[in-house]
């Protein structure tokens, strides 16, 4: 991933933020437009707006606000108060399953088999989680990793995945990384969280494309100069992949034939 530094992160989250709270409120059934969501996060209510979909929008600002604060503070840690906090400010409406806590009963996943981690499991899943994400090398790729990751426990009743996005954007950007958001109502987006609920072997294939997202948005915002270097290094990258499967090909034959030799 391309790091752009914690001001232009900040500066990009700034100009998207009508645009991320208007993806990550789609997935919850949002029936506003984009103007009429960015009308609504300015206090200016559309007439026609439907209470849930005003509440849904002012409860998911409330927590942005309350992650960007924090970013600005060089305050803003992932740990369990911190998850909790942005689950009972996203999810004070349809949350009714221990809001600002992990939920006590077990859940329905629509269209998956995968269940979410069993209750009395909650707890010690939250910090293998935790320190897997912390003794992870991959920089902003473990980031969405940890995404995928809270997003399939369902540590709460409600609100797991606005939950989920906002932390991740949060986190990104307070690691110098551009932050991107996901309608999870298009299809395509859907079907491969569904399918990674179901099998952990699908994981890479939803990480590939959500990393992706998040490259595009990077290079929309990089100057020239910035879009040459950052292709130079894809191609580096490229080529190292190419060099490296050409290698270990090779390594692999020449190990075959020592021990047919012995």
């Amino acid at each position: 991933m391309y790091k752009i530094g914690l001001n232009r992160a900040l500066m990009i989250a700034n100009r998207m933020f009508e645009k991320l709270i208007y993806d990550i409120s789609l997935s919850e059934g949002n029936s506003m437009t984009l103007l009429e969501t960015a009308s609504t996060l300015a206090r200016k209510v559309p007439k026609n707006a439907k209470v849930k979909d005003v509440i849904l929008v002012t409860n998911l600002k409330n927590a942005y606000d309350y992650i960007f604060e924090k970013i600005k503070e060089k305050n803003f840690h992932f740990d369990k108060d911190t998850f909790c906090m942005v689950n009972r400010l996203v999810a004070s409406a349809d949350n009714f399953d221990n809001l600002g806590g992990f939920r006590k009963h077990n859940i329905k996943i629509v269209g998956a088999k995968h269940l979410g981690i069993d209750v009395p499991n909650l707890e010690i899943s939250f910090f293998e989680t935790l320190n897997k994400y912390y003794n992870d090398k991959r920089n902003g790729i473990k980031i969405v990793d940890l995404f995928l990751d809270l997003c399939k426990n369902q540590y709460f009743g409600d609100g797991n995945k606005r939950t989920s996005q906002l932390i991740m954007c949060g986190l990104l950007v307070s690691e110098g990384y551009a932050p991107f958001s996901i309608n999870f109502k298009e299809f395509r987006y859907l079907k491969a969280l569904v399918d990674f609920y179901d099998d952990e072997n699908k994981k890479d294939f939803i990480l590939k494309k959500l990393l992706n997202e998040q490259k595009e948005v990077t290079k929309f915002y990089l100057d020239k100069n910035e879009l040459e270097i950052f292709r130079e290094k894809e191609i580096e990258k490229l080529h190292w992949r190419n060099w490296s499967k050409k290698n270990l090909k090779k390594f692999w034959v020449s190990s075959l034939d020592i021990r047919l030799l012995n």
